[in-house]
């Protein structure tokens, strides 16, 4: 995506932070949604949700070669990063439920192998591809890609049975604008003058929120370093910690 950014600049004239925030607006989403993502795969069937996370980031990747200002490309972005939360767990799931369990650690390095190339083969791909067809060309070619990705899913994945887990609603919407909170505050506030109090403020106060709602739920969402000790649920009987 980096090595488009300027060429979406010049089309969209989109200044310095909303290029900040185009870069930034997938890996945000995918960081607010991941947990709650992967509790919706067990709970509803890694293969479906499989599925849905293709559909969604298909059709976010063609809203974003469609979008015509940098507001309509952010919210493309994020989009993505939503469907790229419902991929990510429940492809491992189906991998981990498919292979046994003497298989699974050839299974598992395979998988990362072919992470790491996408990473890898993304930027000088998406150069050619800016520089021959323009920025909008990356976003048709994920779709393209994406629907193949779910042909083959549809052909060759078995359905994954979901159980019955709960999920944590408000801690998922808690750990979302924590993280937006936080993102907001590094981009936004060198440019906001007077406005940069309130994102500071919004950035402490939400990682609070999410530390108590941590400490109080069993399923939580917020991120394991919010507060120490195991779950509730799973404490001993008479003990502090």
């Amino acid at each position: 995506m980096t090595v488009a950014l300027p060429s979406i600049a010049a089309d969209l004239r989109a200044t310095g932070p909303q290029l900040q925030w185009i870069t930034e607006a997938t890996v945000l989403a995918l960081a607010s949604t991941l947990v709650a993502a992967g509790a919706l795969a067990e709970r509803a069937g890694a293969r479906r949700v499989l599925l849905a996370g293709v559909a969604v980031f298909a059709a976010a990747s063609l809203l974003a070669a469609a979008a015509r200002t940098p507001g309509e490309l952010i919210a493309a972005r994020a989009v993505q990063g939503v469907g790229n939360a419902l991929i990510t767990p429940s492809a491992l799931a189906i991998v981990r439920g498919v292979f046994p369990r003497g298989e699974l650690p050839k299974a598992l390095a395979a998988w990362g192998a072919a992470a790491s190339a996408g990473v890898v083969a993304g930027p000088p791909a998406g150069g050619l591809l800016t520089e021959h067809f323009g920025w909008r060309a990356l976003f048709l070619v994920n779709a393209a890609v994406l629907l193949a990705a779910g042909g083959a899913v549809v052909a060759v994945v078995p359905a994954v049975p979901g159980r019955a887990v709960p999920l944590d609603v408000p801690g998922a919407v808690l750990a979302c604008g924590t993280f937006v909170a936080a993102v907001h505050t590094l981009i936004e506030a060198p440019h906001r003058g007077a406005a940069a109090t309130l994102a500071v403020l919004l950035g402490a106060r939400w990682p609070s929120g999410c530390a108590g709602r941590r400490t109080r739920s069993s399923i939580p969402a917020c991120w394991p370093a919010a507060r120490s000790g195991p779950p509730p649920s799973r404490r001993r009987p008479g003990s502090s910690r």
